[in-house]
């Protein structure tokens, strides 16, 4: 038997409590592990307690009160107890001390790996820059600490993905901290999906990405940002369709309430043309929690695709109030704006995307984006053939988001598409 952490399934239920028995339903397991910690100076008291969802009735319960040193300690305690009340054997990831448990022994090191992975969760442009920071100062703590490494690997990525910052400037640097992280622990999860969204989005080495994930998939079939970046980052821009799903599908057997994965899983409804199955995930993801910033962005694309431009608008602005400016937003807002027929509103967005150039990074592809709602599609096509030069990350979505369908029929975007897709 081998214990699942669900930890982004279970943290929702922080914010909206459930009973044990809902809660077990919902993450598909026969156990929860639910306690506390308190902090006192250098001291820590820790209540952990394990509970049959079945019966809801307690199996075992336990609270330490230790030094704040002996952490890592307590943590493989816990896990030990919780097996002989199953009467199970641990792996050795599981009771932390396998490859993937190699952390730190420096509490602050991992004080800010653990904040650095908070905001990486949260997806949004201050977040990731955020989490950034925290990496790196887990890093400068302790060169040691491989999943800081690998952790920055993965923003380095995500930076790119959400066209927050050049790729060539980020996806030289997510490679050497991901084979830094090999280094050290080779076989390491995080830092081999890293490098194998790095061959898929800049190099464009698709079938190189796609024997890596597979790679990764089949060692560590627990982790689940491996199916899910493989869905993403592969599949999905291939077109492979039913194959993202499948991946993500796999993700979700691990993590089961992601908002992540059901985001992703509305995202192939969107580009795959289902625009009302895809609303109506973001509908439910954003009621389960409003600060998703991501889910109301897909869900003002997909209501725009669906011709409700009102509501586009509506879910746009809640975009941009939980996640802070972007050109991702901008783009969108534009788009809306020009589908309810706004356009003198939607030709000011796209000059004040042309303006920031200046002050921050615009990825080429948003504002071709904004063309192409404009029906400017030679001025969409200039500016796609300036991502690929500059190997946008965010180029690698252009044929099958719904967006470019118009300028996908042209004859200049063949040659794009070979660039990209086809390379030599």
């Amino acid at each position: 038997m081998c214990i699942r952490d669900r930890r982004t399934s279970a943290w929702q239920y922080k914010q909206a409590p459930a009973g044990a028995r809902q809660i077990g339903a919902e993450l598909g397991v026969a156990y929860l592990v639910e306690g506390s910690v308190r902090r006192i100076a250098n001291s820590v008291r820790i209540a952990a307690q394990l509970i049959d969802v079945r019966s809801d009735q307690h199996v075992w319960a336990e609270t330490y009160d230790r030094e704040l040193e002996d952490i890592f300690a307590i943590q493989s305690d816990v896990a030990h107890r919780i097996a002989g009340a199953l009467s199970i054997t641990l792996s050795e990831v599981d009771s932390g001390t396998g490859r993937e448990s190699s952390v730190t022994t420096d509490l602050e090191a991992y004080d800010l790996y653990l904040r650095g992975r908070y905001h990486w969760n949260r997806r949004t442009p201050k977040d990731l820059e955020e989490c950034i920071a925290l990496f790196q100062g887990a890093i400068d703590r302790d060169p040691c600490c491989v999943p800081a490494h690998a952790a920055l690997a993965e923003a380095y990525v995500t930076l790119a993905i959400y066209g927050l910052r050049p790729a060539a400037e980020l996806m030289p640097l997510a490679s050497a901290e991901a084979e830094e992280a090999l280094r050290q622990e080779p076989g390491q999860a995080s830092a081999l999906s890293a490098l194998a969204c790095v061959h898929a989005i800049f190099d464009w080495d698709w079938e190189r990405a796609t024997a890596e994930f597979e790679q990764v998939i089949r060692d560590n079939p627990l982790y689940p940002t491996a199916p899910l970046w493989f869905a993403t980052n592969v599949h999905l821009p291939l077109g492979r369709f039913d194959a993202a799903v499948g991946q993500l599908e796999r993700a979700s057997t691990v993590d089961p309430l992601s908002p992540t994965v059901e985001a992703s899983l509305g995202v192939v409804a969107f580009m795959r043309g289902d625009f009302a199955e895809a609303h109506s995930r973001f509908e439910a993801l954003t009621a389960r929690d409003n600060r998703l910033a991501f889910a109301h962005y897909y869900q003002g694309l997909s209501a725009q695709f669906m011709g409700d431009a009102g509501r586009a608008l509506e879910a746009l602005d809640r975009a941009r109030a939980a996640g802070g400016w972007s050109a991702e937003n901008q783009a969108a807002l534009g788009g809306a704006l020009a589908a309810a027929g706004r356009e003198a509103e939607a030709r000011e967005v796209l000059a004040a995307m042309v303006d920031g150039k200046e002050s921050h990074y615009v990825s080429p592809v948003r504002i071709a984006q904004l063309h192409a709602a404009l029906g400017e599609t030679d001025a969409a096509l200039d500016r796609l053939e300036e991502a690929v030069e500059a190997r946008a990350a965010d180029l690698v979505w252009v044929d099958v988001f719904p967006g470019f369908s118009a300028v996908r029929q042209l004859p200049r975007y063949e040659a794009i598409r070979t660039r990209v897709f086809n390379p030599q």
